[in-house]
């Protein structure tokens, strides 16, 4: 991962510049997993940005997004079941289309992950 600041105009911005970029790495970590809204957002962007490969594995690929998910949740981001099925269906390739489209009957993740996993 690659933590990045660009900024020309450092006055006032409240940025220490006589800092380690380990004590910047601390710091970014310390807000990352924590629960705080950094922490929710950063936690559901990494969930909203996996996605599967056209010939990834589907049960790993769920298997992290559950892990995710779990995160998520332990740093408070509020994503719903519902929001979570429509996760677990936005990334997969547009080989799974024809799957997907047989799967919008179902209410919970839970039955769309079945559906899924028996294609």
């Amino acid at each position: 991962m690659l933590l990045l600041f660009n900024t020309t105009e450092l006055t006032g911005l409240g940025i220490d510049t006589s800092g380690t970029a380990a004590d910047a790495w601390k710091t970014y970590m310390d807000l990352y997993d924590k629960k705080t809204l950094v922490g929710q957002l950063n936690a559901e962007t990494e969930l909203r940005n996996t996605f599967l490969t056209a010939n990834g594995d589907f049960p790993a690929h769920i298997t992290l997004l559950r892990k995710e998910l779990m995160h998520a949740r332990l740093v408070e981001a509020e994503i719903s079941d519902g929001n979570f099925a429509a996760i677990v269906l936005n990334p997969l390739p547009s080989t799974w289309n024809s799957i997907v489209a047989t799967v919008f009957e179902h209410d919970s993740s839970s039955e769309i992950i079945a559906k899924l996993h028996a294609w």
